[in-house]
């Protein structure tokens, strides 16, 4: 009888740890069969990034003028425009890194590029200005429309034309000086937008292609042919970090999805974001991963704890 009534009591202690870890391991919204981005958005899509904790795309398209980013949900809809009073001339692509949205002006035959960095950027509103990041070819003038943020931070521009390369920026940041842009690797020919994996690996597109580059020597480890519908140029990973998404050449088109070639970073790769605060006015969204130091986290570990007391109380009443 004794021992009956044990069981029953460890029943009890298993559904505590049991729920928080299913809870820990649930992700966004699955994007795997792509979706259509909303057509209140009317961009053609240049760059793409992924906020995995905050469940959305943002989407830039090749227009001169004021800076504006748009952001949709994971089924492609409409979450607003974030917008600056800065002057773009031709932004290109997009990266999204440590709560900030990176802006690549980096596109038109140019010797110098500009990246404009937007910290914990909120759908909807008007900002006075983002933080402007300027970088100079050490080589002359050259053609982007590509450009990357590794896992650690470091920027870098994709080139294209004769001699195409990948160009780092340095570890440090100033947006009072023009700094120095270093080649660091030749790039494959006709790349129009890259994306970093959490394993420090970069994938890159070009017009009938996917490319998985090496984390260390950015040489091609690993290719894929993309969808035929797949005529466009931007190139993210999904919310997951699992997968790719393809998005198309004209505002109306579907966002395609597909295998990383070479297969997924592995599960050991991610980093759990720590907890944020949410700006005021800014739609709360469904984190990928959240550690238990969370909101959510701790009710959990509050629950288990409960759940453990509860137990040892009825063994040491019976």
């Amino acid at each position: 009888m004794g021992h009956k009534r044990w069981r029953r009591a460890s029943a009890i202690l298993i559904v505590g740890p049991a729920v928080s870890a299913t809870v820990l391991a649930a992700g966004p919204a699955s994007a795997a069969d792509g979706f259509t981005i909303d057509s209140t958005v009317q961009v053609a899509p240049t760059g793409m990034a992924a906020e995995p904790d905050q469940s959305r795309y943002w989407v830039v398209g090749g227009t001169a003028g004021r800076l504006s980013v748009h952001a949709v949900d994971a089924s492609g809809r409409s979450q607003g425009a974030t917008r600056s009073t800065d002057q773009v001339r031709d932004p290109e692509a997009l990266a999204f890194h440590d709560r900030r949205l990176y802006v690549g002006d980096i596109g038109g035959q140019r010797s110098e590029v500009d990246v404009w960095r937007l910290i914990t950027p909120v759908p909807g509103t008007v900002i006075s200005h983002a933080e402007r990041l300027r970088y100079r070819y050490p080589d002359g003038s050259h053609r982007a429309a590509a450009m990357f943020v590794t896992p650690t931070g470091r920027i870098h521009v994709v080139t294209t034309g004769a001699n195409p390369g990948i160009y780092a920026a340095p570890d440090q940041l100033n947006g009072a000086a023009v700094l120095a842009l270093k080649r660091v690797a030749s790039a494959p020919v006709g790349v129009t937008d890259a994306t970093s994996l959490a394993d420090g690996r970069v994938v890159v597109r070009t017009a009938s292609a996917v490319s998985t580059l090496d984390s260390a020597s950015f040489a091609v480890s690993a290719r894929g042919a993309l969808p035929k519908q797949s005529n466009g140029a931007a190139l993210t990973t999904t919310l997951s970090g699992t997968e790719l998404l393809a998005a198309p050449a004209a505002s109306k088109g579907a966002v395609v999805s597909l295998a990383i070639p070479g297969g997924a970073p592995a599960p050991s790769d991610f980093v759990t974001p720590s907890a944020a605060p949410t700006p005021q006015g800014q739609p709360a969204g469904a984190p990928a991963l959240f550690s238990l130091t969370s909101g959510v986290g701790m009710v959990l570990a509050s629950a288990a704890a409960a759940a453990l007391i509860a137990a040892v109380i009825v063994v040491a009443r019976r």
